[in-house]
C-alpha cells in the first residue's frame, strides 16, 4: 500500500499530456519510485494535511492495473469524473468528499464490490446506468451516491444486487418517484433514500429485509399508514419530515427503546401517549 501525505497542497495538479502520475505522487508527499514498480501497487490512498486540489492527471488510471483499493477522498480534486477502466483489478474506489462532476456512469465498470461517489458534484439520470451498463451488481456490497446533484429517477430496482449491504441516494434531486423496488435484497443492512422525491406508500415488503439496521426515509412525500417493520436488527429509524398517516405499529413503539436513533416528527402519525415518555415525544414524535 502506498500513502501519500503532506501538510498542504494547492492547485498543483494541470491535466496536461505534459505532467505525469510520477509527478503527481511526488508532489503530494510519495517518496520516488520506478514507474514500472505502479503496475504491481495494489493499495493507494492518497490525502494531506490540507487538501489536495486541481485535477487528476491523464494516464492515472492505466498507470495502476492491479490496483484492488483506491481512496482519494476527502480533497478538492475536480474534473470529469475518475476514469477507472484502465485499473483492471480495482475493487474499491473511494472518490467521496471531493469536487467531481459529470456523470456517473464511468464509475460502473469493473467488478466493484464498493463504489462511494458521495458529496460531490455528479449530475445526470443514474436510471441510465441500470439500463444501459454491463456492470455486475453482484459483486457490489457498499454503493454510496449520497449528496450530488442527481436527477431524474433513482433505480427502479436492485434486485441483481443479492450482496448489497448498504444503499445510500439521499440528499439528491430526482424527480418525484414511488418507493424502489428493494424486497430481494437480503443482505441490506443501511438504507438511506432521505430527500430523494419518494411520493405514495412505504411498501410492506419492507419487512422482508430482515437485516435492517438503518432506515432514514425522511424528507419525502410518503403517505398512507407505516408498514410493520421488522424490528429485530433495527436500531435507527427516521421517517420525519413526511405526509404519514394512521396509527404507528405497536411493535414499532415497544421496541423503541432498543433502538439508538429515531424520529417519527412532523407527520399526521396516531399513538398512545402512554407508551412513550414525555421526553420521547418532545424530541421524536413533534408535529405529529
Amino acid at each position: 500500500m502506498i500513502d501519500g501525505v503532506c501538510d498542504s497542497l494547492i492547485g498543483f495538479v494541470p491535466n496536461t499530456d505534459g505532467f505525469y502520475v510520477s509527478d503527481f505522487l511526488k508532489k503530494i508527499g510519495v517518496n520516488p519510485i520506478s514507474s514500472d514498480v505502479y503496475m504491481f501497487i495494489t493499495s493507494l490512498r492518497l490525502y494531506v494535511h490540507g487538501k489536495i486540489t486541481g485535477t487528476v492527471p491523464d494516464g492515472f488510471s492505466i498507470a495502476f492495473p492491479k490496483l484492488k483499493n483506491l481512496d482519494i477522498s476527502r480533497n478538492a480534486i475536480q474534473g470529469r469524473s475518475l476514469d477507472i477502466s484502465g485499473m483492471k483489478s480495482i475493487t474499491y474506489p473511494n472518490i467521496s468528499i471531493n469536487l467531481f462532476e459529470g456523470y456517473v456512469m464511468g464509475a460502473f465498470e469493473a467488478p466493484l464490490e464498493v463504489i462511494d461517489l458521495s458529496r460531490n458534484q455528479f449530475h445526470g439520470h443514474i436510471s441510465q446506468v441500470k439500463a444501459n451498463s454491463s456492470f455486475n451488481w453482484s459483486h457490489l456490497v457498499y454503493l454510496n451516491l449520497s449528496e450530488n446533484q442527481l436527477s431524474g429517477e433513482s433505480f427502479h430496482d436492485l434486485n441483481d444486487a443479492h450482496n448489497l449491504k448498504h444503499l445510500n441516494l439521499a440528499h439528491n434531486r430526482f424527480s418525484q418517484q414511488e418507493f424502489p423496488e428493494i424486497s430481494k435484497l437480503p443482505s441490506l443492512k443501511y438504507l438511506n433514500l432521505s430527500r430523494t422525491s419518494l411520493i405514495g406508500k412505504i411498501p410492506t415488503r419492507i419487512s422482508y429485509l430482515t437485516s435492517l439496521s438503518t432506515l432514514d426515509l425522511s424528507e419525502n412525500h410518503l403517505t398512507s399508514r407505516i408498514p410493520d417493520l421488522n424490528v429485530k436488527n433495527l436500531h435507527v429509524l427516521d421517517l420525519s419530515l413526511n405526509n404519514l398517516t394512521g396509527q404507528v405499529p405497536i411493535p414499532l413503539l415497544e421496541n423503541l427503546h432498543q433502538m439508538h436513533k429515531f424520529n417519527f416528527s412532523f407527520n399526521n402519525l396516531i399513538f398512545c401517549a402512554s407508551q412513550i415518555t414525555l421526553e420521547t415525544f418532545q424530541a421524536a414524535f413533534v408535529g405529529s
